[in-house]
């Protein structure tokens, strides 16, 4: 009696095919979890980047109101209206210079807070004024993937 010789694939032939495919299937999916994490990532240093922005546009709209307008005069606006120093002030119906500073880094910092996630050991949000310069640094600071991320902008309000 012959034996037929038979057609097909063994089964350790499904099982290391069953295998090269799930390897090559965590692969894809691992790059899918990256991926996803730079996308979050981008959208973090994205929305910082159009608050710290915003943050200048503000101030540089402040420091036109008191070249323009008629709140102090001759006096210099740089030296009036000092952004290094955060507050919560509500700016009531009149107000002064340093209460609408005051009021636009308390708007920037709820902004951050709301916005981005918190950073682990930095602060949310520092502006700082270089000596004898109108220029000021601002610092934005955010927590992603267990270290602090920050981005700086330098802005000279007028």
């Amino acid at each position: 009696m012959r034996l037929r010789s038979q057609s097909g694939f063994t089964l350790l032939e499904m099982l290391v095919a069953i295998v090269v495919f799930s390897i090559g299937m965590i692969g894809i999916a691992l790059l899918q979890v990256k991926g996803m994490s730079y996308t979050k990532d981008a959208g973090s240093r994205s929305q910082a980047t159009i608050l710290g922005r915003a943050l200048a546009d503000r101030m540089r709209a402040t420091m036109l109101l008191a070249k323009t307008g008629p709140v102090f005069g001759n006096v210099d606006p740089m030296q009036t209206v000092d952004y290094r120093f955060p507050g919560s002030a509500v700016c009531p119906s009149v107000c002064s210079l340093q209460p609408v500073a005051t009021a636009d880094l308390a708007w920037a910092q709820a902004e951050i807070v709301r916005a981005l996630p918190p950073p682990i050991t930095a602060a949310p949000l520092t502006v700082e004024r270089a000596p004898n310069s109108q220029l000021y640094t601002i610092t934005i600071a955010w927590g992603e993937s267990g270290v602090d991320q920050t981005i700086a902008f330098e802005s000279v309000p007028l």
